[in-house]
């Protein structure tokens, strides 16, 4: 993590045992990373992690084997599908947050509907393929479900209004003079 991304300032963890070891918090003290610890067997302490850990483990049981020996394998192609789709929530993809620019994706080369394994002889280039190809499914899938929940969100709370001419209605003017908010924006 450190060489990927720097050393953080905080670490914010469960209490398990590997992060409450003698050697991460010497590495910490070291590196002057305070430790936080959130209470155990509580898992809103730490919500964003307990809601992603539940839409990993959906994306992995879509594609698993059977005896569920896989999912390691699966993991990189699943990690990256979910890294380069977009989210409500940022409006950006978390590759782009981190990176900076949008990631290339093999489809923007070729729009591939699937890959012809055939002429590769290299048993690693075709799981590397493969793990492409599963990205880009999960990727369009996870984006087509969000657009049905986000669509099925907003219709069970709007009601259309027909408006006829004549109607009086009320104008919200965004141009007024706002008060600053306590960050000062």
């Amino acid at each position: 993590m450190i060489c990927r991304h720097g050393t953080p300032e905080i670490l914010i963890s469960d209490s398990a045992n590997k992060f409450t070891a003698n050697i991460l918090t010497e590495v910490c003290k070291f590196l002057n990373v305070e430790q936080i610890h959130t209470s155990p067997y509580h898992p809103q302490s730490h919500g964003v992690v307990e809601r992603f850990n539940g839409t990993l483990i959906r994306m992995l049981a879509l594609y698993v084997s059977q005896n569920q020996t896989d999912w390691d394998s699966l993991l990189p192609g699943i990690l990256f599908g979910y890294h380069t789709t977009y989210h409500q929530s940022t409006k950006n993809t978390p590759f782009q947050t981190l990176y900076g620019r949008r990631a290339r994706l093999p489809n923007d080369i070729s729009n591939w509907p699937t890959p012809n394994l055939n002429i590769i002889s290299s048993q690693e280039t075709q799981n590397i393929i493969k793990n492409i190809h599963l990205s880009q499914q999960i990727a369009k899938q996870n984006n087509e479900e969000s657009q049905v929940k986000m669509k099925t969100r907003y219709d069970t709370n709007s009601d259309v209004i027909e408006f006829k001419v004549g109607d009086q209605v009320l104008l919200r003017d965004s141009m007024k003079k706002r008060k600053k908010s306590k960050i000062g924006t």
